[in-house]
């Protein structure tokens, strides 16, 4: 099932019916995944509550490692730096939501590359 799709239509975000919404003891809010040119980007998992949250931290770390926190005074936990697949982990205090994203690296710097060459060309026609 399509959710959104974006206005040129290269990013879509699905959900997947009756998709088992539980990682170790967390119970999920949504897992919604990213395509980017008919290529996975991105799939993001979200919950509701710090509870929740603390059960999935307690299994991705338990999945990839400790992680690192750069910083002490938010809630964000970053997994393989460097490597292919780009895992990152963090929590809204004020919202009361965690989100875990899983991210193609090689993808997003195709996107990048892409909306630089965008902006460039708009700022050198539009002003």
């Amino acid at each position: 099932m399509v959710l959104v799709e974006d206005s040129d239509k290269d990013t879509k975000v699905y959900l997947v019916k009756g998709e088992k919404l539980r990682i170790g003891g967390a119970n999920l809010e949504s897992i919604k995944y990213l395509f980017w040119k008919d290529k996975l980007s991105d799939v993001m998992i979200t919950t509701k509550g710090k509870i929740d949250f603390e059960r999935l931290k307690a299994a991705t770390v338990e999945k990839f490692g400790k992680g690192l926190r750069d910083n002490q005074l938010t809630e964000e936990y970053i997994w393989s730096v460097g490597g292919p697949t780009g895992i990152i982990l963090t929590y809204d205090p004020i919202n009361k939501e965690g989100n875990l994203l899983l991210e193609a690296r090689e993808l997003h710097k195709q996107q990048d590359a892409i909306n630089a060459d965008l902006t460039k060309r708009g700022a050198e026609e539009d002003f």
